[in-house]
């Protein structure tokens, strides 16, 4: 990494209101979907605390709160309260992602993160536009980097809360090199439910709830599965009831992936394409469980797949 600052991406929350008004769904009722992309107003207070009104919002990237009225409820402590009287500060600085790597450095000091937030009005909460987030790798001397107070960590909070839906890595087994005429499974690494996030009230998260494969192998379909599938092991997929279920992504490649993929290091791949479906819930306070919406992520996995050895003895 060079001297100085470096920026790292620049991520714009830009989320237009489409007037839908929530309403608690009765028990036992199916839960309502909102259109992808949206955002649903909440208009929500806690006995501790006022978050005033917030947008709920989703997407397949992630979903979240926005909170665009910092005024809060009558009674209620108001988001500009927790300020204490100052100006939210502009940029912030926290440690780095883990898997950041930046190049040593002479000086002392250390690499952070530095988020800077524009759109708002700083000292009165108000939005003046387009909420923006800019995120840059900075290296700073001991002592020079800003630290966001209790109070402020609460308001960026409510303005922007944060879920990371990830992309879909699958696994196959019994087996990750598959034999030519020997079934497989297919299921998704990794977590397949996000952490809750709870913002004014509000809980949030996201699950896998359906998995889609095309194996490129010149089979034709698709192969659908609920939920994130199974990954069976082989006396599993030898037992009926279990890998016909409708949890599980079953395959036969009747070919060997040799030849199949690109020029280069990955020729001996099938490029399979993975869709997962992820679906956003969400409750207020103790209510029933809703839908905000199901939102779907793509992938491509390579897959090798191999012959069966046959030794012939005469």
């Amino acid at each position: 990494m060079s001297r100085g600052r470096r920026s790292l991406t620049r991520a714009v929350v830009a989320l237009s209101a489409l007037g839908l008004v929530l309403a608690a769904t009765p028990a036992g009722a199916a839960p309502k979907e909102a259109p992808p992309g949206s955002r649903i107003p909440v208009n929500t207070s806690e006995e501790k605390a006022s978050a005033g009104t917030c947008s709920m919002y989703g997407s397949q990237n992630g979903f979240g709160m926005v909170c665009s009225d910092p005024s809060g409820g009558r009674g209620s402590r108001s988001l500009v309260s927790y300020l204490d009287g100052k100006t939210l500060v502009e940029c912030w600085d926290e440690p780095p992602p883990e898997n950041f790597q930046g190049e040593p450095r002479d000086e002392p000091g250390e690499y952070w993160l530095r988020t800077c937030l524009s759109g708002l009005d700083r000292k009165t909460l108000r939005r003046l536009g387009a909420l923006e987030l800019d995120f840059e790798i900075v290296f700073l001397p001991p002592g020079e980097q800003v630290i966001l107070t209790p109070g402020e960590k609460v308001v960026v909070r409510y303005f922007f809360g944060s879920g990371q839906i990830p992309f879909p890595v699958v696994g196959v087994s019994p087996t990750p090199y598959p034999r030519v005429d020997e079934p497989v499974t297919f299921g998704l690494l990794g977590p397949t439910r996000t952490p809750e996030l709870t913002t004014a009230g509000v809980t949030m998260y996201a699950e896998a709830v359906q998995l889609r494969v095309e194996p490129a192998d010149g089979s034709p379909g698709i192969i659908v599965c609920r939920g994130p599938g199974e990954l069976l092991t082989a006396e599993q997929i030898d037992d009926p009831a279990r890998r016909e279920a409708d949890t599980v992504c079953l395959h036969t490649f009747e070919r060997t992936s040799a030849g199949a993929g690109h020029i280069g290091m990955h020729r001996d791949r099938y490029r399979v394409k993975v869709n997962a479906s992820w679906q956003i819930r969400y409750r207020v306070g103790d209510g029933p469980e809703q839908v905000l919406g199901t939102y779907e992520k793509s992938s491509v996995n390579q897959i090798r797949v191999t012959e069966v050895q046959t030794l012939v003895v005469s």
